[in-house]
């Protein structure tokens, strides 16, 4: 009986575990773009990798463009592997930058705009999305805390823009525990239904 009190305990502690893991790794945010050209909104899930995170999913609404050949409307992030580490050094591999057939990307997202040696929520490689006929938009960094977008559909080719522009959060991503917060929890929980168990062995 005290077995198996305890294995359901272990079990019940694991599946809080497991959903408190995904709880403090993932996270969405919303921006909205606009360089006097071309404007949208960004959403986008993401998954804390270390001081940087990987965007997961993503779209981008585009709500108008001065191309007049590009698609307006909604596009889907191009998926990529999660990025990883070089041994010893905090940035992004340099083997996670991936060459599509038109542009260069890499799916990762600076929650924090001054982390060790990044001053942008994106890189220069960026986020790549995909609409309808193949149409593509490339969301990157220009600067330090400047963005632009190029845009590609098979009427008019690549089409990229200078004017830069600034993603403003639409809304604040949503408090998420630190991972050792979780830890703490699912520990504490644990102990206490172990306490529970000790104390009816003992008192039978």
């Amino acid at each position: 009986m005290i077995l198996r009190q305890a294995l359901i305990l272990l079990t019940i502690s694991y599946a809080g575990w497991s959903h408190l893991v995904s709880v403090c790794q993932a996270g969405s945010i919303t921006f909205n773009y606009d360089d006097g050209d071309n404007a949208g909104t960004l959403q986008a899930t993401t998954t804390g990798v270390d001081w940087f995170e990987w965007v997961q999913a993503a779209t981008l609404n585009l709500t108008s463009t001065i191309d007049s050949n590009a698609y307006v409307g909604l596009y889907t992030l191009i998926s990529s592997d999660s990025p990883s580490l070089i041994s010893g050094i905090n940035i992004p591999a340099p083997t996670h930058e991936i060459n599509y057939p038109y542009f260069v990307y890499d799916n990762i997202y600076y929650p924090d705009v001054n982390p060790p040696g990044h001053v942008s929520y994106l890189d220069d490689y960026g986020l790549l999305f995909e609409g309808p006929g193949s149409s593509q938009v490339h969301l990157y960094s220009l600067a330090s805390r400047q963005y632009t977008l190029a845009l590609y559909n098979p009427s008019s080719g690549i089409q990229y823009f200078t004017q830069p522009a600034s993603l403003s959060l639409a809304a604040p991503a949503p408090s998420v525990p630190e991972p050792s917060s979780c830890v703490i929890t699912v520990l504490g929980v644990a102990s206490v239904g172990l306490s529970r168990l000790w104390r009816r062995r003992h008192v039978a």
